[in-house]
């Protein structure tokens, strides 16, 4: 390990390789080692006896008694047959001992220092497309412009972006021609190796085409294939064809390994300056707003802690995009983030969070229904979190309120949930506890100013429904307000600072500090609005004051 850390500082003084060229080797119980990367991510697994570092790509390593040497793909690029073998030097040369004779040897297939990691060129490539992507057009209107870029058309737009660099990676990278020097031929096995600046190939060639295939060596077309492992460069194929027609290949099919590389963004803020529409006597006065698109200062930086809540359940409901209906703006990203904040700052497995994207009807009912399974086996010692995103609609007659399905339709509750058949259902659940989240408003408008019925103008007050059980509901608004979106901040204004809570208090915060927080906070943040938008915190008569003190 010393000989490790001296080599590490040495490089780094020296520059003779690349942050992304180093690989840090580990040692296992099982006394082998092997090569992570800096997250801990086992690059090349621990199966060699002895192992040094990593220099211009190539390693020595030591398997079944001897040593050779290795490159950052795991293929072997000098056989296993030293007594020691030294790392090599910059000028690709390394000394080795064999019988007790040192000699120095010329590695073959040591890369150039300065190739670029494929993950760090993907990054560069496509986060400056996608800086150029998401600003808004000149002449775009700015609801266009939110519709066209948003958490899904952005995955969506990087998943395209990832695979040009792929291809234009592989296009600069395998420049120039590919090295190959035809070596022994294995007539038991039928087949020719042949040194390459990746590495060993073994092409099988028959025999009685192998002594034509030799002697037509430099006459025979040589078309290699390249694909991405382990981050960088490596041979996917070689084809030989002869001059007579004859193809033989290399092939790394077998044991291909294709690594897509995990690139995290967070885009600049955008700023949009557009004309005030209300201005009296014509005077066209410009103001400025702010807009951000993309990742919010609470979809980064999640707390994760090390406490598990194996009991705790999550069903989580964000519906954006309606059959019949407008969308939710960032609905979707609601959801998604607070799935994320269940499973690393609350300690919820995920395989006891059931997040559900425009959920319909039979979605909602076959939750609920989970639910209810997972109560009944955990006999009363389960705990459970609903959220859900999305639209609420009331009843005109009755002023119930109802949460709908994207296969729902604003003028007709009877395609929505009752809230009181859902309480009823929460409540019946034998569980320690139920919290309820919606960031939905029930008065009939939109996440915003406008209406979803285009027959009905004003909002209407719901009625209070109390639930009963072990059930405490946070609500984004109260019956005729409407719950408003944060634009600087892609997420629902109640959405935001409840994340912004757990961010907070890393997940250790009680429901009162919680209500205390988000209620104060959505009031400040829509007063600008002039309409109000107030949290409201709805327990059960069972829970009495209790629930102020109760964690999530």
């Amino acid at each position: 390990m010393y000989r490790f850390v001296f080599c590490l500082i040495l490089c780094l003084l020296t520059g003779t390789i690349q942050a992304q060229d180093l690989r840090m080797k580990r040692k296992t119980s099982t006394g082998l080692w092997g090569y992570q990367d800096y997250k801990g991510k086992w690059i090349i697994p621990p199966i060699y006896e002895d192992a040094n570092a990593f220099f211009n790509g190539i390693a020595s390593v030591k398997r079944n008694g001897k040593y050779g040497y290795i490159n950052i793909q795991n293929r072997i690029v000098v056989d296993f047959i030293y007594d020691y073998a030294y790392s090599i030097e910059a000028d690709g040369y390394a000394d080795v001992i064999k019988n007790g004779q040192k000699k120095r040897i010329q590695i073959l297939g040591s890369p150039t220092p300065s190739i670029l990691a494929f993950s760090t060129f993907a990054k560069q490539y496509v986060e400056s497309k996608i800086n150029t992507w998401q600003q808004k057009g000149r002449y775009e209107k700015t609801i266009d412009w939110q519709k066209r870029v948003n958490v899904d058309t952005r995955n969506a737009k990087i998943a395209s972006l990832t695979k040009e660099a792929e291809l234009l990676y592989l296009n600069q990278k395998t420049k120039p021609t590919l090295s190959l020097k035809i070596q022994n031929y294995d007539a038991d096995n039928e087949v020719f190796l042949i040194e390459s600046s990746y590495g060993q190939l073994l092409v099988p060639v028959p025999i009685d085409r192998a002594p034509a295939f030799e002697n037509s060596w430099d006459e025979i077309k040589k078309e290699p294939r390249y694909f991405i492992e382990n981050d960088y460069p490596a041979l996917s194929e070689v084809k030989f064809t002869m001059p007579r027609g004859d193809v033989y290949k290399y092939s790394n099919q077998a044991s291909l390994n294709y690594v897509v590389a995990d690139i995290d963004y967070q885009f600049d803020p955008i700023e949009i300056e557009f004309p005030e529409s209300s201005q009296p006597k014509g005077n066209q006065v410009i103001s400025k707003t702010k807009v951000t698109v993309g990742r919010s200062d609470v979809d980064l930086n999640i707390p994760q802690v090390s406490r598990q809540n194996e009991n705790t359940f999550a069903v989580i409901i964000a519906n954006e995009n309606y059959q019949q209906e407008a969308t939710v703006p960032f609905a979707h990203n609601d959801g998604q983030t607070f799935s994320e904040y269940c499973t690393k700052a609350l300690g919820i497995p995920s395989k006891n969070v059931h997040l559900v994207l425009d959920a319909t009807l039979n979605n909602i009912r076959g939750e609920i229904g989970w639910m209810n399974r997972v109560a009944q086996a955990y006999d009363g010692q389960a705990r459970f979190i609903f959220y859900y995103a999305g639209h609420g609609i009331p009843d005109e007659r009755t002023k119930d309120a109802y949460l709908l399905p994207t296969d729902g339709y604003g003028s007709d509750v009877m395609t929505g949930y009752k809230m009181g058949k859902l309480y009823e259902q929460l409540a019946n659940l034998p569980a320690e506890s139920v919290f309820v989240f919606l960031d939905a408003c029930f008065s009939g408008s939109q996440r915003g100013d406008a209406m979803l019925a285009s027959s009905r103008g004003v909002a209407i007050k719901t009625r209070s429904e109390i639930p009963e059980g072990r059930v405490v509901v946070f609500s984004a608004a109260q019956g005729d307000e409407t719950a408003y979106p944060l634009m600087d901040k892609g997420h629902g204004t109640f959405t935001y600072y409840l994340l912004k809570k757990l961010q907070l208090t890393q997940g250790d915060v009680s429901l009162g500090e919680l209500a205390d927080y988000v209620t104060q906070q959505v009031e400040r943040a829509v007063v600008t609005n002039r309409k109000p938008q107030t949290p409201t915190i709805i327990p059960s008569e069972a829970m009495g004051r209790r629930w102020r003190e109760l964690k999530m």
